[in-house]
């Protein structure tokens, strides 16, 4: 099932202020990137890699999220991120999945936050995706 737009935009707002209220460094990827860097899809969901490599600091990150209604989707979510690298959330509100990929551990993290992301501006409102490059 596809979503409508305004409910990704909504979800997607959420994660921008969860990522500057936190000051997570966050970006978009998945199917809402890709309808941006080249042609529109549809998609159900928003996956979204934030850097965030302590693990201690995770519960004090999700439950951050709660306060710009982001939720678990799953009983234990932090459990199954300490396993995965993944936070499986939702957006309340809009009930959007959200699929919070920790970034890559320590050693990556100049390269992950230095690196100049592509802003883009859609549907009134400013968001980072990766750059594209063949390296």
């Amino acid at each position: 099932m596809s979503r409508s737009l305004a409910e990704l935009e909504d979800a997607v707002r959420a994660l921008l202020a969860w990522s500057e209220a936190s000051g997570v460094p966050m970006r978009i990827i998945g199917g809402v990137a890709v309808s941006i860097l080249s042609k529109p899809r549809t998609t159900r969901d928003v996956d979204v890699v934030a850097w965030l490599p302590n693990h201690s600091e995770w519960p004090v990150f999700l439950a951050d999220g709660e306060r710009h209604g982001i939720v678990p989707r799953i009983p234990d979510a932090l459990g199954f991120a300490l396993n995965s690298r993944v936070l499986l959330l939702r957006h309340d509100r809009s009930g959007v999945p959200i699929d919070l990929s920790m970034g890559p551990c320590r050693s990556r993290r100049t390269r992950f936050v230095a690196q100049s992301p592509r802003i883009w501006a859609v549907c009134a409102f400013r968001f980072q995706c990766p750059r594209i490059s063949s390296s």
